[in-house]
Formats: C-alpha cells, sequence, structure tokens
C-alpha cells in the first residue's frame, strides 16, 4: 500500500490548529487546495463514526468528496477516511488521513499520513493538493488569529 506522510510547522497553537478541523465552517476555509476551488461542507458530524461529505467546485466541475471520522482526539490527533466520488479521479477507491499534533517551541508541528492511496498517481495528486491546503490553512489560521 502507497502512502504519503506530510510535515507542516504553524506558529499558532495546536488548539487553534485542531480548531481548523473540527467545525464545518472552519474546514470549508483552507480544505480546496487552490484558490480557485470552493469547498463546500454539506455533512459534518465531528465525532468518531460521524460523517463527512464536501463538494468541491473548480471550473465547471464539481468533485464529491465522502469520508467517516474514526479517531478524534481533542488538540493531539484525528483519522477519518477519504473517498472520491466521480466525476473526481480516483473515485471510489478508500483511503485514510491521519493528522497529529504536536506542541514545539514555534507553535504547532502537524503530521498528515494519508494512506491506501493505491490507484496510479494517486500519491502524487494527494501530496500537491495537501501542499496546496497546507498553504491555505497558514493564511486561515492568520486570519482567525487576528
Amino acid at each position: 500500500m502507497s502512502s504519503l506522510t506530510l510535515t507542516k510547522t504553524f506558529a499558532h497553537p495546536k488548539e487553534k490548529v485542531f480548531a481548523a478541523f473540527a467545525t464545518a465552517r472552519a474546514l470549508a476555509q483552507w480544505i480546496a487546495p487552490m484558490d480557485n476551488m470552493v469547498a463546500r461542507v454539506e455533512v459534518f458530524q465531528f465525532a468518531p463514526g460521524g460523517r463527512l461529505r464536501i463538494f468541491f467546485d473548480v471550473a465547471a466541475e464539481t468533485h464529491p468528496l465522502e469520508g467517516q471520522f474514526l479517531r478524534i482526539e481533542a488538540h493531539d490527533a484525528l483519522s477519518f477516511t477519504w473517498v472520491w466520488r466521480s466525476p473526481a479521479p480516483h473515485a471510489d477507491v478508500e483511503s485514510h488521513v491521519a493528522v497529529s499534533l504536536r506542541d514545539i517551541a514555534t507553535g504547532t508541528e502537524l503530521k498528515l499520513v494519508h494512506s491506501r492511496l493505491d490507484a496510479p498517481g494517486m500519491s502524487d495528486r494527494h501530496s500537491a493538493g495537501w501542499q496546496g491546503c497546507f498553504s491555505r490553512l497558514a493564511t486561515y489560521l492568520e486570519d482567525a488569529i487576528q
């Protein structure tokens, strides 16, 4: 099974970083990897076993994503399934996302492991997508703090 691991440092307390994952409103502000893509969070049940459904609008297409929260440990970690639906590339392939947060001297270290990326090109595509999301998350955190 293929997976990717990304680590990013944010100059904010881990409670603030965790909060960016914890509500539909916050998540919608940064989960799309590009500025010209809009994320609409339609279902958000932030509890273990809770469902997640996001529609990503880019150009004339909508790419649906579904998932289920597997684990939530306030301010420290969360994990969820990640399943794109048609017409998105890699539709119907279930992958898993695990996020852990750690206090460091300059703020918070976020470690993301996205596993079960078994379709051709899936790892590279998701790596680029998460990098874009992290950039938008940094901007969101700056704006949310002020």
